[in-house]
């Protein structure tokens, strides 16, 4: 698995997990808002197919997760990821 931080290509599949995980997901507007507001966005790759990802933003040394969502075939794969390495 390969992690990076979420470009514009990985919007559309990153809404459609949103739409399978949460009552009232975030509308692409809401996703743009929050990275050009200074947050982050996190991806899991699996041979370049979303498995899952993360919303997240800097409060001094800590973060503050928003979303997190995983692909349900991956829900009890362990998601090990060092965020400080790729922000």
């Amino acid at each position: 698995m390969k992690y990076s931080v979420a470009a514009p290509p990985h919007i559309s599949a990153i809404a459609t997990l949103e739409k399978e995980n949460f009552p009232t997901p975030w509308t692409y507007s809401q996703y743009r808002d929050h990275c050009e507001s200074g947050g982050d966005m996190i991806v899991a790759l699996e041979k370049n197919v979303l498995c899952g990802y993360g919303a997240l933003r800097r409060c001094g040394p800590e973060w503050e997760l928003y979303k997190l969502a995983v692909v349900k075939k991956n829900e009890t794969r362990e998601l090990d990821v060092d965020f400080s390495g790729l922000l």
